[in-house]
């Protein structure tokens, strides 16, 4: 039997038809697999990102708390001339106080070939960014005022330093002394008068991701952290000499002179506050 010669020359158009959409059905299916599979990479590489962000801005905010310290005043003193002060008031976040005012001891100096003084004035203030996000801002200051200054610092004013820009929220709220959290603290007032909260808790809302330039649609990630304030306020009686970065606040000497011993460091004064706690459980 002789072959048919008209597929002596080759394919016919329908196998070549069928080999040709064969074909693109597995590039496409493999193209779209590719496509999903570095959506998949972008979103756990923007989720890392942000996970990583979040925790350095938290660890920053967190690691000033901890070293969160107030001088309680004296009761004869005058409260308008006690420069001590923790003070937090929330401006319309839903997070908590977004303007907080507080002193710490045991802050990194800028160099460390100066001498400068590990105390420092510290101030955590937002402000609307021009994305229509919270920008986070930080202002330190190593010299206490000479008598009450309740005012937080301007976001122009010299010392202010951006920490974050474009979060969705920042607050923090403060665990009192009946176990309630609140969103305002004032230590120079009757109710809370030259207290520290027991603890604080940091909120942090970062902003969804972009598509295309679009926002995905996602609700904001909130992030938390809570740090137990170490230091409860000190006595007067517990220090000697000038307050830290304070000029002309002297303590028992005369003509407004310290007694000569020098301010104790950190640690010490953290040492210190260890010993009476001990003291106190042992009694």
């Amino acid at each position: 039997m002789r072959p048919d010669p008209r597929r002596a020359g080759g394919f016919t158009l329908l196998e070549v038809l069928a080999v040709v959409l064969l074909t693109s059905m597995v590039i496409g299916l493999s193209l779209d697999f590719y496509i999903e599979m570095s959506q998949r990479i972008a979103r756990a590489t923007e989720f890392t990102r942000e996970i990583r962000r979040a925790t350095t801005i938290l660890d920053r905010v967190a690691r000033d708390f901890e070293h969160a310290i107030l001088l309680r005043k004296p009761p004869e003193a005058d409260p308008l001339t006690h420069p001590w002060v923790f003070v937090a008031e929330s401006r319309g976040s839903a997070l908590g106080a977004d303007r907080i005012k507080f002193s710490a001891l045991g802050q990194m100096p800028a160099s460390t070939r100066s001498h400068a003084s590990d105390f420092a004035v510290i101030s955590y203030l937002t402000r609307s960014g021009p994305d229509g996000g919270v920008d986070l801002l930080r202002w330190s200051s190593p010299h206490l005022p000479e008598s009450l200054d309740r005012e937080f610092p301007l976001p122009e004013d010299e010392g202010v330093q951006l920490m974050a820009e474009g979060l969705a929220d920042f607050g923090v709220r403060f665990l009192d002394a009946a176990g309630e959290w609140i969103d305002r603290w004032d230590s120079s007032t009757l109710v809370d008068s030259s207290e520290l909260p027991l603890a604080v808790e940091i909120h942090l809302a970062l902003a969804p991701g972009e598509q295309d330039g679009e926002p995905d649609g996602l609700e904001p990630v909130e992030y938390s952290r809570t740090v137990l304030l170490p230091l409860r306020p000190f006595e007067p009686e517990d220090l000697t000499g000038a307050p830290p970065g304070g000029e002309g606040q002297a303590g028992a000497g005369e003509e407004g002179e310290a007694d000569g011993d020098p301010l104790p460091s950190a640690e010490e004064m953290i040492e210190r506050e260890r010993r009476l706690g001990i003291e106190e459980d042992g009694r």
